[in-house]
């Protein structure tokens, strides 16, 4: 049966109300640093007229959204926001229009942050805007040096193991358990998660599962998210760790220093899986999410994207209000001892700082508006159906319950920021060829994971040289 919807209760916060009150009633300030715009001047007015936004669009499937919100727009502040639109490849497109006086956009999106990579002298810094202050995580963010935001998130993927947490739930009423855990929140470790997986392999039988986790669709060619997104933690942690610029050159020399976090968890789901060691190979996401949706597992690795097939596919046992997010634990701790749920960007704005002034700030002010207001919000949220993370998104939350979950662990502050190799550009080749081939390999024992790793190594720098 089809998965129950619920009703989503949009929570607004007393004391955001009154900074946006505030905020709104302020006078705009004249900017004196021609790189930075001051928050009092991101507040729209009605008052402004005869000010155009050239707003470029990487996707063309959305172009009839932006322009009906731009309509809505200036009809509210008299700001002209004009759509433009990628007909063909983005990256170049807007190379070219950057370089046009005439066509040059105020306002524009991309997805891969490397785009952003020979133009960050071009982009305004954002660091004084009410948008970047209301940003969940500031590590999501571009940087052009260590202080300088150049380009903020727009909407972001959260990425971890789904859990079916009505099975978790009967786990944690077992009286015969080898773990002293009884709620979610114990487990925030690596070792914690791996005692609770191995215990609840054990109970199978008086949990009715088949196997604790999904079995990993590896099979070549299957447009899933799992293993790349699985593959960026450790590549996030190991450019973290080194101070790389996800933007510069510095992305090219993988290490693969955290290949040995990857292998133990990916360790733990083969040997805790419903599916045997060699039929990794043949297996689709689509049978996976069967799998879990049926109720055989406990556990499916994934993204918030993964609700768009739980939710259509005919029956299963899995309630909505039973779907919860939680890190994918490899023991790759941040400075506080945590490791978060992982969180991608998919899509970022940044403004040209070569625009005249006015349009400069106008754009600014759009970008505040988009993220903060009722209307903003709701575009991004149910209009394109992403997570926009910020402090006044739950005014209106996608209707997804991965989402609406994945937004609770932004606003705690347990996150971990990840550059996913797809987004830096990477082709599915990569995935097909090196990763699921590899991982396959290895999870039915004709590899070794030393060989994996030579292997992702090696094929990481054919990307990049």
């Amino acid at each position: 049966m089809k998965l129950q919807k619920r009703n989503i209760i949009a929570i607004v916060s007393v004391i955001l109300c009154t900074a946006l009150l505030v905020g709104a009633l302020a006078a705009c300030k004249k900017k004196t640093d021609g790189d930075k715009i001051d928050k009092t001047s991101e507040i729209t007015s009605p008052a402004a007229t005869d000010i155009r936004v050239k707003l470029f669009l990487p996707d063309t499937n959305q172009s009839a959204l932006w322009q009906t919100l731009a309509a809505d727009y200036k009809a509210a502040t008299g700001v002209d926001i004009v759509v433009q639109t990628a007909n063909g490849n983005p990256k170049d497109e807007l190379k070219t229009a950057m370089e046009s006086a005439e066509s040059a956009p105020t306002l524009f999106l991309f997805a891969n942050p490397r785009d952003a990579a020979d133009r960050k002298d071009d982009l305004l810094n954002l660091k004084d805007s009410s948008a970047y202050a209301a940003l969940l995580d500031k590590n999501l963010a571009i940087y052009s040096g260590a202080d300088k935001p150049v380009a903020l998130p727009i909407g972001v993927e959260p990425y971890g193991i789904i859990l079916n947490n009505a099975i978790i739930e009967k786990y944690f009423a077992l009286t015969d358990r080898a773990t002293d855990y009884t709620k979610l929140s114990d487990i925030d470790s690596q070792a914690k998660f791996d005692a609770l997986v191995k215990d609840m392999a054990k109970q199978k039988q008086a949990l009715a599962i088949d196997g604790v986790f999904a079995g990993l669709p590896l099979k070549a060619g299957d447009a899933n998210g799992s293993t790349h997104r699985l593959f960026s933690l450790p590549l996030s942690y190991e450019m973290r760790k080194n101070a790389v610029d996800i933007t510069g050159d510095g992305v090219k020399d993988l290490k693969f220093s955290y290949a040995s976090n990857l292998q133990s968890f990916t360790d733990l789901v083969v040997a805790n899986d419903n599916i045997a060691n060699d039929a990794h190979e043949e297996r689709t996401s689509e049978d996976a999410a069967k799998d879990f949706l049926l109720g055989k597992t406990a556990m499916i690795l994934g993204d918030s994207g993964l609700w768009g097939a739980l939710n259509t596919l005919t029956s299963g046992t899995v309630k909505e209000e039973d779907l919860l997010l939680i890190p994918a634990y490899m023991d790759l701790a941040e400075a506080n001892g945590k490791q978060g749920l992982a969180f991608e960007v998919t899509e970022y704005a940044a403004v040209n700082a070569k625009a005249a002034e006015d349009e400069r700030v106008a754009a600014a002010q759009f970008i505040s508006w988009l993220v903060s207001s009722e209307k903003g919000v709701s575009f991004l949220s149910n209009g394109l159906n992403i997570l926009a993370p910020y402090t006044n998104t739950e005014l209106s939350l996608p209707t997804n319950p991965l989402k609406q979950n994945a937004y609770t662990w932004l606003k705690n502050g347990d996150v971990s920021s990840i550059n996913s190799y797809a987004a830096l550009g990477v082709h599915e080749n990569f995935r097909d060829k090196v990763l699921n081939t590899g991982l396959a390999a290895y999870a039915k024992g004709t590899d070794t994971w030393d060989k994996f790793k030579e292997k992702v190594v090696e094929g990481w720098h054919k990307l990049f040289n």
